[in-house]
């Protein structure tokens, strides 16, 4: 299969889920969405997409890029791009098959299922609503979708196997549209405002996949020497899959195919990358200690909470590039993000992640507002945590499990109430709306208190904590409010 030229995209028009060409997607006027069983797989094939259309049809610059925006491809002009490299593309390819490396051949076989991150493996193994052998084979679709996937946003399969280029768990930041056209418009940049960015990307020849311009075991590559399609399909793995021409219903998507893979082999491939960490155009990163790490999930907190590490902009932080262009041209429309990744112990997934998150129109001039909505959020949170925490002190001496609860309850009861404060546009109104979202929160939080601490109000102890802790939590709530009132 050629994910240039073959059905591999899965997608909905309000009808069936199947599987269209990048071509028909790209050159047809009807309005497509995407359509996966696991919501990983979904953000996996929006990112793919991204990435292949950057790869063959970067445009010249915004005008050029405006112009894809508001109409489908001409036929013709797809297939010219796809014909210059569609060899880089194609699953089973005699000599450069897609992420893959004909080394790799019957080294460690394992069983498909490791290629989709999550999943249990081996005998004895289970997690909850998953299975060890859930996953018997891989449609090409799905095949091509995970291998993508782990190459670039997972972690890695464990000892002796490098991570993706942007590290083990990243969060994906990519602007969301209801058509899959459009979406993927949005988030392609142009060549112009790429050369400031990537060194070699008017040189062909250091810009190809790894997988065709071949990396040498031991070798030391320097991160500022690689392009944008070099880092955008970067394969930190030796693998390869091992296809079988025997029609099967895929275990990821459901769908009739009439080839599967359900091994592939991998092989350990040791290499190193020096200098710093690669501008993955789908990522935020942040400077720490005069070195760039990538923004990170973690499990408890929520995407709202991390506006700071995704969308700021400062010599400390910086959002990813394709939000960076976007507010360059759509700076007054709003924003929707599709925000994902994964939740990790080392190789282990613990969480998968995938978020909406909507920012009211006129974002870019008051993206300091929406940042101290956020502050203040986050400042009742924190303050919650601390009283909770002495009062778990001062009546049972587990102070931790109290905190703990306490910060896990505001993050879910203040999760609507902050996605509409995002979405809220009445900047002229900015202190006023700040001032109401401060008495609920403040309202939260009081709801929280009692309901944590009512079932101690029995015990001496807990009577004359909670007494305590109800004076200090009013004064501290008044504290936060005073400045909103001035």
């Amino acid at each position: 299969m050629n994910l240039l030229e073959d059905p591999w995209v899965p997608v909905t028009a309000g009808d069936e889920p199947q599987q269209i060409t990048l071509e028909e997607l790209l050159c047809s006027d009807v309005s497509y969405a995407l359509s996966h069983r696991r919501d990983d797989m979904e953000m996996a094939a929006l990112q793919l997409l991204v990435c292949l259309v950057q790869a063959i049809l970067t445009p010249e610059d915004d005008r050029n890029l405006l112009l894809r925006l508001e109409k489908p491809l001409d036929r013709d002009r797809y297939r010219r791009a796809a014909e210059a490299k569609k060899s880089w593309f194609d699953l089973n390819h005699q000599t450069t098959p897609f992420m893959q490396d004909r080394d790799a051949k019957d080294q460690n076989v394992t069983g498909i299922q490791k290629l989709l991150p999550g999943l249990p493996e081996g005998d004895e193994t289970a997690c909850l609503f998953n299975n060890k052998d859930d996953i018997q084979c891989l449609c090409p679709s799905c095949a091509a979708i995970a291998l993508f996937n782990q190459a670039t946003g997972a972690p890695s399969f464990g000892g002796g196997f490098k991570d993706p280029l942007r590290k083990a768990n990243p969060i994906t930041t990519l602007v969301f549209d209801a058509d899959l056209r459009r979406m993927i418009w949005q988030n392609i940049l142009p060549s112009d405002f790429i050369r400031n960015r990537f060194a070699s990307h008017n040189d062909q020849r250091r810009d190809e996949p790894n997988w065709v311009d071949k990396i040498t075991a031991g070798e030391k590559l320097n991160t500022s020497r690689i392009g944008l399609v070099r880092g955008l399909f970067w394969q930190p793995a030796s693998l390869l899959l091992s296809w079988e021409r025997e029609r099967d219903t895929c275990s990821g998507c459901g769908a009739e195919a009439g080839m599967r893979v359900r091994f592939f082999g991998k092989r350990k491939f040791a290499y190193t990358l020096e200098g710093p960490l690669w501008p993955h155009p789908h990522s935020p990163r942040v400077l720490a200690k005069e070195k760039w790490f990538p923004v990170t999930y973690s499990n408890d907190i929520p995407p709202w909470a991390r506006f700071s590490d995704i969308m700021i902009d400062s010599d400390e932080k910086e959002p990813a590039l394709v939000l960076q262009h976007y507010r360059a041209i759509a700076p007054h429309s709003p924003l929707v993000l599709s925000v994902g990744g994964y939740s990790n112990k080392q190789a282990l997934i613990t969480r998968r992640h995938h978020d909406m998150i909507t920012i009211g129109a006129g974002w870019p001039e008051h993206i300091d507002d929406i940042h101290g909505r956020v502050r203040l959020a986050l400042a009742y949170g924190e303050m919650l945590e601390k009283k909770l925490y002495g009062f778990g002190e001062n009546c049972s001496k587990n102070g931790k499990s109290f905190k703990a609860n306490a910060r896990d309850l505001f993050f879910q009861r203040t999760e609507a109430l902050m996605h509409q404060s995002l979405q809220e546009t009445k900047w002229d109104e900015e202190k006023a709306f700040c001032l109401d979202l401060a008495e609920k929160l403040e309202q939260v939080c009081r709801d929280i208190f009692e309901e944590v601490t009512t079932p101690y109000l029995s015990q001496p102890k807990g009577l004359k904590a909670y007494s305590i802790t109800q004076r200090t939590l009013t004064k501290a709530m008044k504290d936060l409010r005073k400045p909103l009132e001035e």
